[in-house]
Parts: structure tokens; C-alpha cells; sequence
């Protein structure tokens, strides 16, 4: 889907190519004058991409945040100061130094039917998470669908979400894009390419 911008370096390009070598001089005043808009257009379209792109990290994040929270369930409020960016909350620290624990909520996470445990700094720290966020640092391979730019950029086999969470497989075909990026961005909330698999070597 072009913006009203894209349009507009569209409309300059053909009006520029319309003005042949061999012109007047105000003719040739009026092609510099067309391209000084067009390069100026070109820093405003870079300006807005920048601008989604991080409109939506941030739509990203939030999701993310909201999927963690959810995780906790009852247990957010006594953790929600505690949480780094996946998930993980420290549930004890040794300080091999002191030979102290610097931070011990055994009692707080003390809950190993619901949550898995990993291990950080030569084993002084103990970090725990709920096991239903396995995998977040990658969404599980997921991306999510946005904008226009997370969509495919090569034609290939997508296994699909669609809005009502069910999963299709489909082709993605790319000299179609602007028809297919319009029902991509209506009907799917995540994709992630199947890879073909390499033939037996016996």
C-alpha cells in the first residue's frame, strides 16, 4: 500500500523524466526545482518509515509485556517490580564475594509445578519465569504482522495465523504484493516461513 508520499515521488519522477537534456533554461530551473522537492519528499518518506518502524517495536513490546502479565496471572502484583524484558525474575542471588545472598524470594516464586528455572552467573543467580513463556525471546519464531514491512519479502511456503488464532498454509506470492499485502494485513496476525528440509543422506 503506497503512501500519499510514494505518490508523490512518483508524480516527480515522471514530471523530471518529462523534461528532456536539451530545454530551456527556465525549463531546466523547473527540473532542479523538481528534484530539490523530490529529494526533499525522499527524507520525509525515510522520516515516516523510521516513524512506523518504531510505532510499531513499540506495539511489539507492549504486546509482549501484556503476554507476561497474563503469565503471572495472580502472582503479577507481588513480581511486576521485579521482571526483566522475558519474563525472568530473580528468585535468589549469592554474591560469592560476601558470601551473602543479596536477593533470596523463595517464598514469593516459591511455586516449581508452575514455573521453570534458570540458572546466570556461574550458577550465583537463580532466575525464574512461568513455563507458558518458554520460547518469548523469539515469539517462537512467529513475527508479527504490524505494518507492510513485517510482512514476506521473498515468495516461500508461510505457515499462517489468522486473526481467530487458527493456523493455515498458504504461498506467498510476491510479484502480486500490494493485492496480497492488503489481505495479509486483513485476514493474519503472525507467519513463520516452513523451511524446506534436506533430503536423507542415507
Amino acid at each position: 500500500m503506497k503512501t500519499s508520499i510514494t505518490l508523490l515521488i512518483e508524480r516527480l519522477d515522471i514530471e523530471i523524466g518529462s523534461i528532456n537534456d536539451d530545454c530551456s533554461e527556465e525549463d531546466k530551473h523547473y527540473r532542479a526545482g523538481l528534484k530539490g522537492s523530490r529529494n526533499l519528499a525522499k527524507e520525509l518518506l525515510e522520516i515516516e518509515k523510521q516513524q512506523i518502524i518504531d510505532a510499531n517495536q513499540m506495539k511489539t513490546q507492549e504486546k509482549k509485556q501484556k503476554a507476561i502479565e497474563l503469565a503471572y496471572g495472580i502472582y503479577w502484583d507481588k513480581v511486576k517490580d521485579f521482571v526483566d524484558e522475558n519474563g525472568w525474575v530473580v528468585k535468589r542471588r549469592y554474591n560469592p564475594f560476601t558470601e551473602k545472598l543479596e536477593i533470596d524470594r523463595t517464598e514469593m516464586l516459591d511455586l516449581e509445578n508452575i514455573f521453570e528455572y534458570k540458572t546466570f552467573h556461574a550458577g550465583n543467580e537463580l532466575s525464574v519465569r512461568p513455563k507458558s513463556l518458554s520460547g518469548i525471546e523469539t515469539n517462537n519464531g512467529w513475527i508479527s504482522i504490524n505494518s507492510e514491512d513485517d510482512l514476506p519479502k521473498e515468495n516461500g511456503h508461510y505457515l499462517v495465523f489468522n486473526k481467530h488464532n487458527n493456523t493455515v498454509d498458504i504461498d506467498y506470492i510476491n510479484h502480486d504484493y500490494d493485492s496480497h499485502s492488503e489481505r495479509w494485513m486483513e485476514f493474519n496476525s503472525h507467519y513463520q516461513k516452513i523451511e524446506k528440509p534436506l533430503k536423507p543422506i542415507f
